[in-house]
């Protein structure tokens, strides 16, 4: 079974994260960072986290990875499942490219569960990304 976060996780890891997304939806899109840095294995937090997270908005049982913040060797896997399965290059970086099919992904995940809070206010600073 596949680990959704946001669904399963609870209110408490929920309102947690709303609370977090508050401070950058304050900022609105226009704000969004477009030159953050590639995420690479070894990366650790929010990095790690907006990747694994990203991944497993594709809602695909195929492809995902357990959301710990840790960019580890399962993520590399994902990451390279998830670059294949777009058509991307599959070197296992998080790059524009990547980045941003990451977030689109976020914010349609955000739509089919009819969610006005998405992943994507939290990541858009984080996950590099074409502007």
């Amino acid at each position: 079974m596949k680990f959704r976060m946001g669904r399963r996780t609870g209110m408490a890891v929920t309102a947690v994260a709303m609370g977090a997304a508050s401070l950058l939806v304050s900022a609105g899109p226009a704000a969004a960072w477009v030159d953050a840095p590639n995420i690479r294995y070894g990366a650790t937090g929010e990095q790690a986290l907006c990747v694994q997270v990203g991944i497993d908005s594709m809602d695909n049982n195929d492809i995902y990875t357990y959301p710990d913040g840790q960019f580890g060797p399962d993520t590399l896997r994902a990451v390279k499942k998830f670059q294949a399965y777009w058509g991307l290059q599959q070197d296992g970086v998080v790059g524009r490219d990547t980045g941003t099919k990451m977030l689109e992904m976020m914010i349609l995940d955000g739509k089919r569960n009819g969610n006005d809070y998405s992943w994507h206010w939290r990541c858009q600073n984080v996950l590099p990304r074409h502007p």
